[in-house]
């Protein structure tokens, strides 16, 4: 009826306009305009009322259902694309172990596990049994879904060195929880939460709560389907009841002031379950100034052993293995406290092996000195591996290999001289430029999964924006 009533009143009006460009009285015509204005103004007014009025269809039980399982597909297709790309499904990834953390990052296991609470915080997921302190001194990535989903206190903390593979460990771990999540019939995959996955980055947690935030990234992240219903409504809900789980990656990328707010923000606002990923250095000094994350389990990523190297390596490449490749996998079994097999301890400097050689060339390991020679010359490949033009599926890159060195030499100079690992375009100034000598590029590579979504394997998520934004 509304609807019908609004169609009335705009031909009224369109009736009225044709009146007075044709009339030649403009008295008359005043007349009627103020009189059929005086009727029309009020009733839009109150046809406007009665649409905001207007009875809501509620969020009903099998409504938000729905809604959870959207919202899985649409993770779990984001999440597959990202790990197709970074190689995490084939080959078999690299195998990354983990302990539990002897550092201060976390409280006791016993408080992790539940152990002589009396109560339990978060029962186990359908099909899964409770764990024991026991079951958190170590294990491999494959280990951390049991964790994940039978922890008494629902909180997990994942830190490693850079590179470390903590990015690698949460995509991981959340497609399969979204597996075990799709495998469980209807009325017990109710009862599962959704796994999403952010970045810590551009959350203010001085100013703004937790779930306000997620609440914006995930409508803006996922573009909920639109409904006059449930508009701005949806995820709030799904948030507010248990229906999502968050895995946070990149405490390490927000501001060190707010460090210690943002996990005192987490102790307090966290109803969910939640898994925190953080480079060591950086959460050992928050929880300092504030204390841990309650009832989390710290567990620390374990540097990759030359052997589980060597064997990754060889994976990597056609069976039986170019002779080039045979001979570094030689050298890394033979010299395990080697400089090679030192720098190639880490997911990262593995991939980087894997996406800057070709089976068929040949990597020298006489010519390093130590660890710190091994990495700069693997940095030193990754952008004319990122700039070759015979990628599949991608568009011929718009700048030369000389144009990005120069110009995300400068950026990355002026990352270094800021003392920061993130890439905040707009504050890069136009002018100003260093000299035109190479600056190293290793500070503008993140590992953090939010921001590598378009890049392809080996290439630095900040690398695609330089593209456009830097000018000659």
């Amino acid at each position: 009826m509304v609807i019908v009533g609004l169609t009335i009143i705009a031909v009224v009006v369109f009736v009225v306009l044709g009146f007075i460009f044709r009339s030649h009285d403009r008295d008359s015509a005043a007349t009627l305009v103020q009189g059929i204005g005086a009727i029309v103004v009020p009733a839009a007014s109150a046809a406007l009322w009665l649409t905001n009025r207007r009875p809501r269809t509620e969020l009903t039980e099998p409504a938000l259902r729905d809604f959870a399982d959207e919202l899985a597909e649409r993770v779990k297709a984001q999440w597959s694309a990202a790990a197709s790309e970074r190689r995490l499904i084939h080959p078999s990834p690299v195998p990354v172990r983990w302990r539990w953390s002897t550092l201060p990052v976390s409280g006791p296991a016993t408080d992790a596990v539940g152990t002589g609470t009396g109560s339990s915080r978060f029962r186990p997921l359908p099909g899964l049994a409770p764990i024991t302190a026991a079951d958190l001194e170590s294990g491999a990535v494959r280990d951390l879904f049991r964790l994940y989903g039978a922890l008494d206190s629902g909180r997990m903390v994942i830190v490693g060195a850079g590179g470390a593979g903590k990015s690698g460990a949460a995509i991981r771990l959340l497609l399969d929880a979204l597996s075990h999540r799709e495998a469980l019939e209807p009325e017990a995959r109710a009862r599962v939460p959704v796994p999403v996955l952010l970045t810590l980055s551009g959350w203010d947690p001085l100013n703004q709560r937790l779930h306000d935030w997620l609440a914006t990234r995930l409508t803006t992240d996922y573009m909920f389907r639109k409904s006059e219903d449930h508009a701005g409504g949806v995820v709030s809900r799904l948030i507010g009841t248990g229906r999502i789980a968050v895995f946070l990656d990149g405490l390490d990328e927000i501001p060190e002031a707010v460090r210690p707010a943002a996990l005192r923000a987490l102790n307090e606002q966290t109803n969910f379950r939640l898994v925190l990923l953080s480079r060591v250095g950086e959460l050992v000094t928050a929880v300092a100034a504030e204390g841990p994350l309650s009832g989390s389990a710290g567990l620390e990523l374990l540097p990759v052993s030359a052997q589980d190297a060597a064997e990754y390596l060889t994976r990597c490449q056609a069976q039986p293995p170019p002779e080039a490749w045979r001979s570094l996998v030689r050298h890394i079994r033979m010299n395990p406290s080697g400089a090679v097999a030192e720098a190639l301890d880490t997911p990262l400097m593995l991939t980087l092996m894997r996406d800057t050689y070709r089976g068929d060339q040949r990597f020298d390991p006489e010519r390093f000195a130590d660890r710190a020679a091994v990495e700069d010359h693997l940095l030193d490949r990754v952008l004319p591996a990122a700039y070759n033009d015979d990628r599949p599926g991608q568009p011929r890159s718009r700048y030369s290999l000389g144009q990005a060195e120069r110009w995300l030499g400068v950026i990355a100079h002026q990352m270094n001289s800021e003392g920061s690992r993130d890439l905040a375009w707009w504050q890069v100034p136009g002018g100003g430029r260093p000299g035109r000598e190479r600056q190293p590029v290793a500070s503008s590579w993140d590992s953090s999964p939010g921001r590598r979504a378009s890049s392809g394997p080996g290439r630095p998520p900040a690398w695609e924006p330089a593209r456009w934004w830097v000018s000659p």
